[in-house]
């Protein structure tokens, strides 16, 4: 047992004697490997003329609720978090900012009400991927901008709200608002194909502004409106001014749908045909896969394009064909069996949609980071394929020299030819097995 939990639990038994009763409590118990557990332990007392051996005992039943536990902290963590961004959703942020300003109502904060401008000009010409990229960066900048103890919160679909703790001053969130602007002004400007990205923001200070939520909620969307209204991409701090000329507007849209939620569209294109045409009709399999990567890397102008075939129980991968653009170090030497497990279950990568797409490599899990970086990649889109329901490869697309955001239309692409590559690398597969089945049989 814990020893704190011991020196607790062992207080608790000493007092059981006097007072007859039983006692309840949570303690972190160690199994043999060294694991942490939590207990559930009752401690009850039995006397002399009781017990069947006739000697004073404490008896002790603990029930291991480890499992319970986590399952309770995913699912609270799942109703307070955004499911795209990780930061708190509406009815998490409303509920944080309110419990702040009933236990601290003397102390004076800032509500910052934030819009994306332009983003469905972005979810159109860039796609819902990109749009969704966006929403992540934004919020993610935001989070590591403000202070831990601040609240960082998604409400509607390109719309976010902060409130900054105990403040001293209005002017404090004037000068957090210039920097929230700079960082948005800024997010992709280190990307291959960079794209311009800005938000509007409308503050209320609290108490001067409101002295509960929703009415400081009221004058910072104001304040917004305003914001908006003077070209965007810029600040607002609620006045009286403000409140008379946007006197009877509108709020915002809260509550709007999540852009994430939209199913992304796969388009056919003259390349896709082109590929399947020519795996087709091919007499030679894998010069035409090798110049199918050439083409498809060249015309994408990605770093490094490549499959993946795993072995028939999915554990084990090896890197089988790669074209790399001009510059860039070939992995396919030494991406041999290489074990999944030990690549941090490399499976989990993937999405419903059997797809991995990372922007940033450095955002993700250090031994997947790790392992990325072994081998120069920035950014990635990977798309996996299975055969008889078994992980079976995938075919990559990696960025070697810096940043990248992948329009909606070039995912669709590549995921497209990723699957048709992969029906025809499966069927090869199995007309390989089928070969050898044979032989196998004309031998014995």
């Amino acid at each position: 047992m814990n020893p704190d939990d011991f020196e607790r639990a062992f207080k608790m038994a000493k007092e059981l004697k006097r007072s007859g009763d039983n006692v309840v409590l949570e303690a972190r118990a160690y199994t043999r490997t060294g694991e942490e557990r939590l207990w559930t332990v009752t401690l009850c007392y039995i006397s002399g003329e009781d017990s069947w051996d006739g000697i004073p005992s404490i008896y002790s039943v603990g029930l291991d609720v480890t499992e319970d536990r986590k399952k309770i902290e995913a699912l609270r963590h799942q109703a307070e978090k955004d499911a795209l961004t990780g930061i708190y959703n509406h009815a998490e942020t409303e509920r944080q900012i309110e419990k702040y300003l009933m236990d601290s109502p003397d102390d004076m904060g800032a509500l910052f009400m934030i819009d994306t401008d332009n983003f469905k000009q972005i979810n159109d010409t860039q796609g819902h991927m990109i749009g969704d990229v966006v929403l992540t960066e934004i919020a993610s900048g935001m989070k590591k901008l403000m202070r831990e103890s601040d609240v960082v919160g998604r409400i509607g679909g390109d719309e976010f709200m902060v409130f900054m703790k105990n403040i001293t001053r209005p002017e404090d969130a004037e000068k957090k608002a210039g920097e929230l602007l700079h960082l948005f002004r800024h997010l992709f400007e280190s990307e291959k194909s960079s794209i311009k990205v800005s938000c509007s923001t409308g503050i209320a200070i609290y108490p001067r502004d409101g002295d509960a939520f929703k009415e400081i909620y009221k004058s910072a969307d104001k304040a917004l409106y305003r914001a908006k209204s003077k070209g965007k991409n810029n600040y607002v701090i609620y006045d009286g001014e403000t409140a008379e000329d946007l006197e009877g507007s509108g709020l915002s849209s809260i509550g709007t749908a999540i852009d994430s939620e939209r199913h992304y569209a796969e388009g056919s294109d003259n390349l896709a045909r082109y590929v399947f045409r020519n795996l087709y009709q091919t007499r030679d399999f894998d010069r035409t896969v090798n110049m199918i990567l050439e083409i498809v890397g060249k015309q994408f102008d990605v770093s490094r394009a490549y499959i993946f075939e795993n072995t028939d129980d999915g554990q084990y991968g090896s890197n089988t064909y790669e074209w790399c653009n001009e510059g860039i170090t070939s992995q396919i030497g030494r991406l041999k069996n290489v074990n999944y497990k030990e690549c941090g279950d490399y499976q989990t990568l993937f999405d419903e949609n059997m797809i991995f797409y990372c922007r940033d490599i450095h955002k993700l899990k250090p031994e997947h980071e790790t392992l990325f970086s072994s081998q120069d990649i920035c950014s990635t889109l990977q798309c996996a394929f299975e055969w008889d329901s078994v992980f079976a490869g995938f075919v990559g697309f990696d960025e070697c020299t810096g940043l990248r955001l992948w329009t909606q239309e070039e995912v669709s692409t590549l995921l497209l030819v990723s699957q048709i590559l992969s029906m025809f690398l499966i069927q090869n597969k199995r007309n390989k097995a089928g070969k050898q089945e044979t032989e196998s049989g004309l031998l014995s």
